[in-house]
């Protein structure tokens, strides 16, 4: 359990820029304490976390390899990303819902 004070004392070393490390070792507490203390009063001020898989799509981290390829869907020919590219930018969302509505096809 965290007191008040020891909650005051975290955030006063914390704003100082004093290493988890260190105010582990002052607080008598273990380092993943203290960080998890850290994390859960930034929480409850309102910070959120990044969640960078949210944005994250495969077009931002793929350069394109100076291969074109038509698209299995639409035919066009589209910059291949990677090898393994079967879908031009345009369709590869589209293609995600036809591979569930035709796996969720029930015989």
């Amino acid at each position: 359990m965290w007191t008040k004070r020891e909650n005051a004392t975290l955030k006063d070393l914390w704003t100082r820029k004093t290493p988890p490390r260190e105010i582990a070792d002052k607080m008598k507490k273990t380092h993943n304490a203290v960080l998890g203390k850290i994390f859960r009063l930034k929480k409850k001020d309102g910070y959120v976390p990044k969640t960078h898989y949210e944005s994250r799509d495969k077009i931002y981290f793929y350069k394109p390899m100076g291969k074109t390829r038509p698209c299995n869907l639409c035919r066009e020919d589209f910059e291949m990303r990677s090898r393994f590219d079967r879908f031009c930018p345009r369709c590869s969302k589209r293609a995600g819902d036809i591979y569930v509505d035709t796996c969720s096809i029930v015989l």
